[in-house]
């Protein structure tokens, strides 16, 4: 029989225990006897409560705080993710318009600050406008910019402690009497005792970072007087993400151009600024960093070059695959050689913004992998290729304890969860069955009729040229549909412009403006191109496409591994029944 450590338990056995010895037996347990057994009783149902806590913190499975984790996840060889601040990019320009140059260059130094009516931004990196230029996007991140100054004792292994629970993950400078130095994720791994290197060791419970140096032997030693400065973020994380495009027009930051003259700036957010996170939690890191300490920190397998990949903080989501999955995808026997596909490695992956990572971030994980992987395999990073489901719900409500708007957000939400990219992985199938059941378990619904169109957007990859990727099977016939919009007009919405005639052939719906007369759709792969040869003038980089199509089935299955089907809005309607 088990033992009970409760202060019931515990009281009981100390008055039974006193009630079996013959110098207690007459002692009412009463007053002054019983107050001294219970403050025992309790002392001891503590201090066990304590010890077991403590022993279920030591173990990995079980523990529940943060700082035990922490502790542990070190011998995973893995380092959990502070807040990560939403990224996008920013249009900025001298011009309201965003259509005239500047004479001169034009400096946007790192950490430059933007706002709209709430959230501040910062550039992550340092740009020049140019004369040849009317606009430029710059890459921004949500927070404020923080600096925090120390002066060196000369101590070796000298470190500062900065106790600021929103800092920012990756956007961060630290120099040393205005010398940038180069972070290392130990500082035994510098090379020698000269080099211009820092570790940056988060505290147990994200409330802070620890900044550490060298000792002559392993990186650079601090001397006494030295001025340390470190340069981050403060961001929101997940409070951060901006969906209203077109709402960050204020330039916090004076800026001047090359000769020091002051200059007004204009910026606009055509894009939403998403992708911010808090710091990993719990469960998260659990999962993920067996996974890491699993491929050794180095990538052979598919499961090792996916561990590495989401090592990096600007990575949400990867998918890896080579000639075995080729094979597998063609309905090969296993082995088949492929030529082109030997040694070869896709890399697909979707940012912290829920877009494809940017070139830059590219070679980054290049250069981070260069030593890990085999000197053979050879690296192609794919493209995600994102279809955003439209659902139509018709909904009725039977118990009139629930208000019409109450059901009608619960349905958004619920399908913008269930089909968001932390929800869903690439090559996902998604069968009516699921999004019935969806709907169906929403608080309030009583019945409903859910269907659903897709969407993709697109860009052209020359003048007025794009390639339709869809990669969907039976695409139903006269349900296509093409829309344009002109990204330098802000406002402005997409403006339908062409339409499939089921023969395959796309139409003008205004032949007077756009010439389509070569553009098309085969229904069975999803695969066309689209060309409009007159109606445009511009650069073709500022026009966005969406294509709006539905399928002959009520389920989607996917045919790609880059490929990802996404929640793309809903269309609802709620009545009581």
């Amino acid at each position: 029989m088990s033992v009970m450590f409760d202060f019931d338990s515990v009281k009981k056995r100390l008055q039974d225990r006193l009630k079996a010895k013959t110098s207690w037996a007459n002692i009412l347990f009463f007053s002054t006897n019983q107050r001294i057994i219970d403050i025992v009783a309790e002392e001891i149902a503590y201090s066990m409560q304590y010890d077991e806590m403590l022993t279920r913190e030591s173990k990995w499975n079980l523990a529940q705080q943060i700082t035990s984790i922490m502790s542990e996840n070190q011998f995973f060889n893995y380092f959990p993710h502070r807040k990560i601040g939403a990224t996008n990019y920013l249009k900025i320009s001298t011009s309201k318009n965003f259509d005239q140059s500047y004479p001169k260059n034009i400096i946007i130094p790192k950490y430059t600050m933007f706002s709209n009516s709430s959230l501040t931004f910062c550039s992550t990196e340092t740009t020049t406008l140019t004369p040849i230029e009317t606009n430029r996007e710059l890459k921004i991140v949500q927070g404020v910019a923080k600096e925090v100054v120390f002066t060196a004792t000369g101590e070796t292994y000298e470190f500062f402690e900065i106790e600021n629970n929103s800092i920012e993950n990756s956007i961060f400078d630290v120099t040393v009497n205005n010398e940038v130095f180069t972070r290392v994720d130990s500082i035994l791994e510098a090379d020698s005792g000269s080099e211009k290197v820092f570790e940056l060791e988060n505290f147990k419970d994200f409330s802070g970072v620890k900044l550490k140096f060298g000792n002559d032997v392993f990186g650079k030693k601090l001397n006494s007087g030295d001025v340390v400065v470190f340069k981050f973020i403060q961001t929101d994380g997940l409070s951060g993400n901006v969906y209203s495009k077109n709402s960050i027009t204020t330039v916090n930051s004076t800026i001047y151009d090359e000769l020091g003259e002051e200059v007004d700036l204009y910026c606009t957010n055509e894009y939403d600024i998403s992708g911010g996170l808090d710091y990993e939690d719990i469960e998260k890191i659990k999962v993920n960093a067996p996974k890491s300490y699993k491929s050794g920190n180095v990538a052979i397998t598919n499961d090792d070059y996916k561990a590495i990949m989401n090592k990096f903080s600007f990575v949400k989501k990867s998918n890896v695959w080579g000639e075995y999955e080729v094979n597998e995808d063609l309905h090969n026997l296993p082995g088949t050689l492929i030529p082109q596909e030997e040694n070869v490695v896709h890399i697909c992956l979707i940012a912290s913004n829920d877009l494809s990572v940017s070139p830059s971030q590219e070679l980054e994980i290049r250069d981070g992998i260069l030593l890990k992987k085999s000197p053979t395999d050879i690296v192609v990073f794919e493209k995600p290729n994102f279809i955003y489901i439209d659902f139509i719900v018709n909904a009725f409500i039977t118990n009139k304890q629930y208000s019409m708007s109450y059901v009608s957000d619960g349905i958004y939400y619920a399908l913008l969860n269930e089909y968001s990219v932390e929800n869903q992985d690439f090559k996902n199938s998604i069968f009516q069955s699921n999004f019935i059941s969806t709907v169906s378990n929403v608080d309030g619904v009583g019945y409903h009729n859910t269907t659903f169109s897709l969407h993709k957007i697109l860009n052209f990859q020359s003048a007025y040229v794009a390639e339709i990727n869809i990669n969907l099977e039976h695409i139903k016939r006269n349900s296509v549909k093409v829309y344009l919009l002109d990204k330098t007009m802000p406002g402005f919405n997409y403006v339908l412009i062409g339409v499939d005639n089921g023969n395959g052939n796309l139409i003008s719906t205004l032949p007077e403006v756009y010439d389509l007369s070569i553009s098309s759709i085969f229904y069975d792969t999803g695969i066309g191109n689209l060309l409009i040869n007159s109606g445009l003038s511009s650069s073709y980089t500022n026009f966005e496409i969406k294509i709006e199509f539905d399928l002959d089935s009520d389920n989607i299955v996917s045919t790609k591994r880059n490929q990802i089907i996404l929640f793309g809005s809903t269309q609802t309607s709620v009545n009581y029944a």
